[in-house]
């Protein structure tokens, strides 16, 4: 007689053994179902974040994800990447044993007898029968009678009982014929069966017997209820169920160790867990942002949404250097960094390197050491030394980043002292780094300390009383040879720029003391102090009372909340301002090649740009799409970004036009800084363009004195020429200011006015008129 198909009742995966079975048919080779996949994946020769993945899934989805290679092998690119992706796509059990009786090798191994036992239990629990049968080879003479006898064995154990939810009125022939008494105890050992497989033997705890009295409860009762009212008592039963699993899971690792012969209950879950990631707080997305930019800018919103989990800078700075190394062999960058934050997250982040690792490593430094060999001709001690400070800081990759970096500047020519801007180049990327081997501090929204001043620290572990003590003791030191002007600005500008600021310009004295290049100590700290000053941005008059505390200084964060714009967002910044060459920081007079015409520009219409220059003070947004609208995008440094952003819109527009006009601006940092320091006001240099009678004639200069230099209009000769003083430098102008006899300055001034075509830099040709030894000067340093 046709017996009705048993509910799918959950299993333990322990094997029963073959003798139990009746052995009399033929052995069967082991040949084909008895290979594991281990041996499958070890022949591919798939690395670890493969097996990794292959083992937490069912074995008969590894069998099957590894069957797949061979009959897609045309469609494959990655190996790798096609097993992780496999293995972390959304499986269903019962979907993987459809596939396994229906066109796997069970297809032709087992008769329909087998494969309809299987159908009517769980099938988590049909997939562990199948894997016993894949574990023991050889020794099963015939898989069909085991897996039947396996089956039925565990089922007449009470080891598979009638599922959770399964209470619609038709239970199991075998179950009914136990009776009533067997199926209570059956109910009893109902623990999630959608989630967990069982083993149970020996005896129970006191606390395990209690929580089997709360399971049976509505056990018991469901057996006395008529069908109508069973569902409640079934809802009841499922969360008692819960309950004790987690009670059983608990006491089960707690006396797991108390005696190796006593069989414990185990919670195996059916799908093993991901790798929790780290929760990455805003400030850890920014640095994580400003490394991906540094090391692999063009990675993907996906990614870089992984990479995120791995929580730090740090971590992220580890990961993207294997990407890095691996270069042009790795063709799809998301899928390869998803298996490296999964393997990290695995490891435990932070673990002991591997001898692979090791050996990557000491290549890295080789390199880097390599690279370093080739400068070392060119550049002196101290430079030198600050580039080994970059390597032994923020690690062996940042090292060879700036040695690169150094090579492009050097390739792309312009700069006269190589050792000079190496070592501001090395300071610059220290400034903000983290002691230790970390990550660098970000810098997009704290510009570097040697040109900007304002210092907005994130997360630094430099301690700020250890700096203030040592520039305390410097500052010591070098009293008997500072005058009280130097004392008073080196203390204005640790307030203003910061005790690492203030510590470097007492460096670079000592470095110029004991090469006896210096004649007055005093001018120099004076002159380096001043220098760095006048580049700190100062507070907007109208929001000077939101920055009277000096320790809560300005960033973009407090541009975009005084502009009522919204907070910029970690990819906005990295995608449009991190430069992708390295940092371009400040700008020299000679970077604005069209200065000598500046008024003789025709009138220019500004279209849409200039319509969408009239909304005030620029927030992050705005600019971010005006670099996009004048293919800027990622060429701009920190500081320009944070002159900008203190800067009217219109007058951004204004530059952005003459650039683009221009055409051919080899530094647009410099230039738009340079433009917004000579006129910050939107308007008035078209205006003067136009009104002016020269306009036209190719005689900027001349054009600027007829109008704006009167003789009789001041004593003071800077404010005669107000328009040639506002081309200087502060060094220049500083100079003009101070010096004792202005009637000398008077006449400089009035030399530059009627040679003003034939001058190219006047802030040098200042200098060099004020040490002319013939009209009373001294050939002396110029600092």
């Amino acid at each position: 007689a046709a017996r009705s198909a048993p509910p799918r009742p959950p299993c333990s995966p322990h094997p029963v053994s073959v003798e139990l079975l009746g052995a009399s048919v033929p052995a069967m080779g082991s040949e084909g179902y008895s290979i594991s996949w281990e041996d499958k994946a070890a022949e591919l020769g798939l690395d670890d974040l493969c097996m990794s993945a292959l083992s937490a899934v069912p074995s008969e989805r590894a069998h099957q994800i590894l069957n797949d290679i061979h009959t897609k092998a045309g469609e494959i690119r990655s190996l790798s990447a096609y097993v992780n992706k496999a293995a972390r796509q959304h499986w269903d059990e019962k979907e993987i044993l459809r596939r396994a009786l229906e066109a796997d090798i069970w297809k032709d191994l087992l008769d329909d007898s087998a494969k309809g036992e299987l159908r009517n239990v769980e099938p988590s629990c049909a997939l562990a029968v199948l894997k016993d049968v894949r574990h023991l080879g050889g020794n099963v003479r015939n898989p069909s009678s085991y897996v039947c006898g396996t089956v039925r064995k565990r089922v007449a154990e009470g080891k598979l009982v009638a599922a959770v939810g399964g209470f619609q009125g038709q239970r199991s022939e075998h179950t009914q014929q136990r009776g009533s008494s067997q199926g209570q105890q059956q109910q009893l050992a109902t623990l999630q069966p959608q989630q967990t497989s069982m083993m149970m033997g020996g005896a129970s705890s006191s606390a395990n017997n209690q929580m089997f009295m709360r399971a049976a409860m509505p056990a018991m009762a469901a057996a006395m209820m008529p069908g109508c009212m069973m569902w409640p008592f079934a809802m009841m039963q499922q969360a008692f169920a819960t309950q004790a699993a987690a009670a059983f899971a608990q006491q089960a690792f707690a006396t797991q160790s108390a005696s190796s012969s006593t069989p414990i209950i185990r919670i195996l879950p059916a799908n093993a867990p991901q790798p929790k990631p780290r929760e990455a707080s805003q400030i850890d997305k920014l640095e994580i942002d400003a490394v991906v930019a540094e090391l692999v800018p063009d990675l993907d919103e996906k990614a870089v949404e992984r990479v995120y989990q791995l929580g730090s800078a740090e971590e992220a700075r580890k990961a993207l250097e294997v990407l890095v190394e691996m270069g042009d062999e790795v063709r799809n960058k998301s899928a390869f960094i998803n298996g490296v934050v999964n393997k990290r997250l695995q490891a435990g982040m932070g673990g002991p390197e591997d001898e692979e690792d090791k050996e990557k490593e000491a290549e890295r430094f080789g390199e880097w050491e390599d690279q370093l060999e080739t400068f070392k001709e060119e550049l002196d001690e101290q430079a030198i030394n600050a580039l080994r400070d970059v390597q032994a800081q923020m690690g062996t990759g940042a090292g060879i980043q700036i040695l690169k970096d150094l090579t492009s500047k050097k390739e792309a020519g312009g700069i006269r002292n190589l050792s000079g801007f190496a070592y501001k180049m090395a300071r610059t990327r220290l400034s903000g780094g983290v002691q230790g081997g970390g990550p660098p501090n970000i810098t997009i929204f704290s510009p570097a300390p040697q040109a900007d001043g304002w210092s907005d620290r994130i997360d630094t572990e430099i301690n700020e009383s250890e700096l203030a003590a040592e520039f305390q003791n410097q500052m010591d030191r070098w009293s008997q040879d500072l005058d009280e002007r130097a004392v008073k600005i080196m203390h204005d500008l640790q307030i203003r720029a910061g005790t690492s600021v203030s510590l470097d310009v007492l460096k670079e004295l000592e470095i110029k003391v004991n090469k006896d290049e210096l004649r007055n100590v005093s001018s120099f700290v004076y002159s380096m102090a001043r220098q760095r000053i006048q580049g700190t941005p100062m507070p907007d008059k109208k929001n000077e009372s939101q920055w009277d505390n000096r320790s809560a200084m300005p960033s973009a964060f407090a541009a975009m909340a005084m502009d009522g714009g919204p907070g910029p967002t970690p990819r906005s910044v990295r995608e449009a301002y991190l430069p992708a060459g390295g940092s371009a920081k400040g700008g020299h007079w000679k970077g604005y090649s069209g200065w000598e015409d500046w008024n003789d520009r025709p009138h220019r219409g500004y279209g849409k740009a200039r319509s969408q220059g009239d909304g005030g003070t620029a927030s992050l947004p705005w600019i971010q799409d005006m670099m996009e609208q004048y293919d800027l995008k990622g060429k701009l440094d920190e500081i320009c970004l944070q002159h900008m952003l203190t800067a009217q819109q219109a007058r951004i527009v204004e530059i952005l036009e003459d650039i683009n006009d221009i055409g051919d601006v080899r530094n647009p940092s410099a230039f738009i800084q340079k433009s917004l320091k000579d006129c910050p006001d939107p308007g008035l240099i078209r205006k003067r363009g136009r009104s002016s009678d020269a306009a036209h004639d190719g005689n900027a200069w001349e054009s600027m004195k007829r109008a704006h230099l009167d003789p009789e209009s001041s004593e003071d000769p800077l404010l005669k020429y107000k328009e040639l003083v506002n081309h200087m430098d502060e060094a220049a102008v500083g100079k003009l200011r101070n010096h004792p006899d202005q009637s000398r300055v008077r006449d400089i001034l009035a030399e530059m006015a009627t040679k003003i075509l034939d001058i190219r830099n006047p802030s040098a040709f200042v200098v060099r008129a004020l040490n002319d030894p013939t009209k009373g000067g001294s050939l002396g340093p110029m600092y």
